[in-house]
C-alpha cells in the first residue's frame, strides 16, 4: 500500500498530497485520517512553516468517503444509527477538526 499522504517541503511551505489515486483519494480510510492528523501535528510543532498546500495525486482531488463502503455499509458506514454517528464522529470528522486546529493557512 502506498503512503496515504505525501509530505514535501519547499522553503516555508509544506505540501500535503493525497496519494491514493486508484480510489480517487478517498479520505474515509483510517490510515488517511491518521496521516492527516499527523501531518497537521507536525506543522503545528514547526514554527518555521508559514503555509500548507493540500493537493492530490491523479485525476481527482478526492471522492470523499469510500462509496463502495457506504453501499455495503462497511467500516464507519455500517451498524445502527448510533454506531453510524459514532463512526463519523470518531472517523472522517477528525479531519476537519484537525484542520480547524492547524496553526498555518491551508
Amino acid at each position: 500500500m502506498t503512503e496515504a499522504i505525501v509530505v514535501e517541503r519547499d522553503g516555508d511551505v509544506v505540501t500535503w498530497t493525497l496519494n491514493r489515486p486508484e480510489t480517487r483519494n478517498v479520505i474515509s480510510e483510517p490510515d488517511v485520517i491518521e496521516a492527516f492528523e499527523a501531518a497537521i501535528a507536525d506543522v503545528n510543532r514547526d514554527v518555521t512553516v508559514r503555509a500548507a498546500v493540500l493537493t492530490a495525486a491523479g485525476p481527482s482531488f478526492s471522492s470523499g468517503g469510500n462509496v463502495k463502503h457506504m453501499r455495503d455499509q462497511e467500516g464507519m458506514f455500517g451498524g445502527s444509527p448510533a454506531e453510524l454517528r459514532g463512526g463519523y464522529r470518531h472517523g472522517i470528522q477528525r479531519i476537519p477538526r484537525a484542520l480547524y486546529h492547524c496553526e498555518v493557512p491551508v
